[in-house]
């Protein structure tokens, strides 16, 4: 994508160029850039019309890590066993757990422009649709 950036540069400065003034009075922050483009033309015509699907998996796969946490649990105060901090962290290698954090981790990527990472940790921070999506799924999930 850099090289590609690269290759069209002259084109993404003469949109930037026009839009200035065009619109001399309107900030041109974030410039821009084909791979902005692409990334915005992705999450509109690719993501939006499978995100039903997807939550609908993130759902199923929270639900199957949870289930094997409360088991896990379980059978530890069962056996009265104190916990071996090892055996408790060996699920976080799991494959659905991957699953699961890489989703988030793209969500988050896609909800977070070039503006808003400034925000990052701050209570101001207000993520675009995505990610406001799945917090709603994971709080409904978890009451």
């Amino acid at each position: 994508m850099i090289e590609l950036d690269k290759s069209l540069g002259p084109l993404c400065y003469l949109v930037n160029e026009c839009y200035s003034t065009l619109f001399p009075k309107l900030p041109g922050y974030p410039e821009f850039s084909i791979s902005r483009a692409m990334a915005t033309f992705w999450k509109i015509k690719v993501f939006n019309k499978l995100q039903i699907n997807l939550f609908d998996a993130f759902k199923y796969l929270l639900t199957e890590e949870r289930d094997l946490e409360i088991k896990q649990g379980q059978s530890k105060t069962k056996l009265n066993k104190p916990t071996n901090i090892l055996m408790s962290l060996s699920h976080y290698g799991s494959k659905n757990f991957q699953i699961l954090n890489k989703f988030v981790q793209a969500i988050a990527d896609i909800s977070i422009n070039e503006v808003k990472v400034h925000m990052l940790g701050s209570t101001k921070l207000v993520p675009d649709e995505p990610y406001t999506n799945l917090h709603e799924v994971v709080m409904a999930n978890t009451k």
